[in-house]
């Protein structure tokens, strides 16, 4: 099925529609500036890295849209946004490709789990500088796998990639905060 949201900016405006509350859209709006220097910097380093860019920045701008239906998640733990924020973008006929952010972000550990998949669930732990060292390791053995290359060689370049991105996170962070 073919989507008719092909950039954030397409996915901010559908979130607008839903009445998703702006904090929503500002943390979307920052996993998306993450994702954005995570795939520069993948582009530079892997250019033949088989993965779909624009899935992932789609990804990056809706994993969290069943906040809107459990709005209490944006200010506390939780997760039922996940698998019910699955099924409410795609009751809104947004398609499953897409929607399953909403679940994947989260459920990283799924070893059926894309790339693309991947690289949205490290970003949005990144962007407000954590680190997740079983999930990063995840996306260096993936990145490994996919362009048949050592471990080792991929990890020294992906890893200082994750640190860079995870040091701007106090500044989004606090952007994050204002608004």
């Amino acid at each position: 099925m073919q989507s008719q949201y092909t950039t954030p900016r397409e996915i901010y405006a559908f979130l607008q529609q839903q009445k998703a509350p702006e904090r929503l859209i500002k943390h979307h709006k920052l996993v998306v500036e993450a994702t954005e220097e995570i795939i520069t910097d993948l582009k530079t380093n892997f250019p033949n890295l088989d993965c779909n860019y624009s899935q992932v920045l789609i990804g990056a701008a809706i994993h969290d849209a069943g906040k809107i239906i459990f709005n209490n998640e944006i200010y506390k733990s939780g997760n039922r946004h996940e698998l019910e924020g699955e099924q409410y973008l795609i009751n809104l006929g947004i398609p499953p490709h897409i929607a399953k952010f909403c679940r994947t972000h989260a459920h990283w550990n799924d070893p059926d789990n894309t790339i693309e998949d991947l690289l949205v669930a490290v970003a949005d732990v990144l962007w407000k500088g954590c680190r997740n060292e079983q999930l990063e390791n995840l996306v260096i053995s993936r990145i490994s796998n996919l362009m048949e290359k050592d471990f080792w060689d991929v990890f020294l370049i992906v890893d200082s990639l994750f640190e860079k991105v995870s040091d701007c996170g106090i500044d989004r962070l606090n952007r994050s905060l204002s608004f």
